[in-house]
């Protein structure tokens, strides 16, 4: 083979790789336009996409690699329910809504699973409810009390009459009151901080962080927060939001300056080791970084 043919295989080669890395990133290419599209309040076309993405890479997941460490809500089929019900196609909504790993990741975020919720009441119909691990338990049934018969006397072959009951002179047995039982004190529960609710603010900045809308997340307003620990968490969400919506704008230099600020704020509030369920690699180590 002459080296022009070389070259022009390798060429060839390359293509073929290239084209097949593309293939491979559709699903993330139709899921964030997608989002774009829902955004723009184009559901039909939104609608699409989402079901695009999802028969490519059908497994939903809170937070999904998507590029380098770069994680996001992946839920494609919740999406094309909602465009799906916005488009008055309720049939096709809940059908969506339906996809079992799409009902695991909506149990988890209270934003999606405000969604399913209004689509189900407009639609007037209900999802099946995430699946259970645990197997059903069964209780053997109880078999009836049988009554002894009474037994009868043959007074033919006794000689004797059968007895008689005893006349009624009008005194009732003595019946026994029965003793109500000393009341147990109800046993206090315990006050800890995880049966708390979180506040609201700190729920909206999670939902909005979770579902990539960073923008909304950085907005929520710390001030009506007064415990010290769940304010803590929403600066840290909101430092995480401005570092990511900061290196997506190219490197947004006052909203760096500003995310900082919020990881040092949340420092003096309460200390927190940023959730690796929540945070990637790469924001906890930027916040670990700021002194």
């Amino acid at each position: 083979m002459t080296g022009f043919g070389i070259r022009r295989r390798g060429l060839l080669i390359a293509l073929l790789i290239g084209v097949a890395g593309s293939a491979q990133a559709d699903w993330r290419r139709d899921y964030e336009f997608g989002q774009q599209a829902i955004e723009k309040g184009n559901w039909g076309e939104a609608e699409k996409l989402m079901r695009s993405a999802q028969s490519q890479e059908p497994g939903a997941a809170v937070r999904k690699r998507f590029q380098g460490t770069q994680f996001q809500l992946y839920a494609p089929a919740h999406f094309a329910a909602v465009a799906a019900y916005k488009q008055g196609a309720c049939s096709r909504a809940l059908d969506y809504l339906n996809d079992a790993s799409t009902r695991t990741v909506t149990a988890q975020v209270p934003a999606l699973a405000s969604e399913q919720q209004e689509v189900e009441r407009a639609c007037g119909g209900q999802v099946a409810a995430a699946p259970n691990t645990e197997p059903p338990r069964t209780t053997a049934p109880v078999p009836p009390a049988v009554k002894p018969p009474t037994p009868t006397v043959d007074t033919r072959l006794t000689g004797t009459e059968p007895p008689r009951p005893a006349p009624n002179t009008g005194t009732r047995p003595a019946t026994t009151v029965p003793v109500a039982p000393t009341p147990t004190p109800p046993i206090a529960a315990p006050t800890t901080a995880t049966q708390t609710a979180a506040p609201a603010a700190l729920r909206s900045g999670i939902g909005a962080f979770l579902v990539g809308d960073y923008d909304a997340a950085i907005r929520v307003n710390d001030a009506a927060i007064t415990d010290a620990r769940s304010r803590a968490l929403l600066l840290l969400v909101r430092a995480a939001a401005g570092f990511t919506r900061a290196e997506l704008k190219g490197g947004d230099a006052a909203m760096i300056a500003h995310a900082e600020n919020d990881v040092r704020t949340s420092r003096r509030l309460a200390r927190i080791d940023p959730d690796p369920t929540l945070f990637s690699p790469k924001v906890r180590a930027r916040i670990a970084k700021i002194r």
